[in-house]
């Protein structure tokens, strides 16, 4: 064996390997699309919305805090079953899962709220996300400290008061699916608004650093 070969050789033998670049995801609005639902919901309880009121910031302004309360039980309980995929999404986290660690963390409460994201994704996603790679959390504070935790270094979020907490997290995200009126995308926080649009982000920033 020529000299060169064999040093070659020996070198991807016993070289170190590289360290996975490390993606965090939320779930709700980013993933499961429950725009539909809670347009189809608000309006059982007459209330009607349009489909970029339906973030959580805006709708606790349309809708009075006990019928957002059921609303909300509706939506993340049974419905969530129902509720169709983003666009885009399960083409590029099926292209991503061999590209890049990915990690799911989501702020979801309730026991059963946890299920139904469970059965969903089992459902709709299996294969992503091995089940040690799925948090819940109690508060969306607690997702930096998970992010901290694993190292995540890109969290795609479509929440900016989420992404504003996540001070561990060097690429941050905001699914801006709606394009909501008004809405400034602060500093240190990059504007997407579509899965195409992520995944071209993510493989121009594993060029500085790489995937695996």
């Amino acid at each position: 064996m020529p000299g060169t070969v064999k040093a070659k050789l020996v070198y991807k033998l016993f070289m170190p390997p590289l360290k996975k670049f490390k993606i965090g995801f939320d779930l709700d609005g980013v993933i499961i699309d429950h725009t539909q639902n809670k347009i189809l919901v608000a309006a059982e309880y007459g209330f009607k919305i349009q489909p970029w009121q339906i973030a959580s910031q805006y709708l606790k302004h349309i809708i009075p805090p006990e019928i957002y309360h059921q609303l909300q039980d509706k939506i993340y309980g049974p419905l969530t079953l129902s509720a169709p995929m983003i666009t885009g999404a399960l083409t590029v986290l099926s292209e991503m899962k061999n590209m890049a660690g990915l990690f799911l963390i989501s702020r979801r409460q309730s026991p059963l709220f946890r299920t139904t994201a469970r059965k969903w994704l089992k459902t709709n996603l299996p294969g992503i996300f091995s089940a040690e790679k799925i948090f819940f959390v109690a508060t969306d504070a607690d997702k930096n400290a998970i992010c901290k935790k694993l190292d995540i270094e890109a969290f795609f979020d479509d929440r900016l008061s989420v992404l504003g907490q996540l001070t561990s997290v060097a690429g941050r995200y905001w699914f801006n699916q709606h394009e909501a009126p008004g809405q400034v995308c602060p500093t240190g926080i990059t504007e997407i608004k579509s899965w195409s649009n992520f995944l071209l982000k993510m493989k121009r920033l594993s060029l500085t650093q790489p995937f695996e």
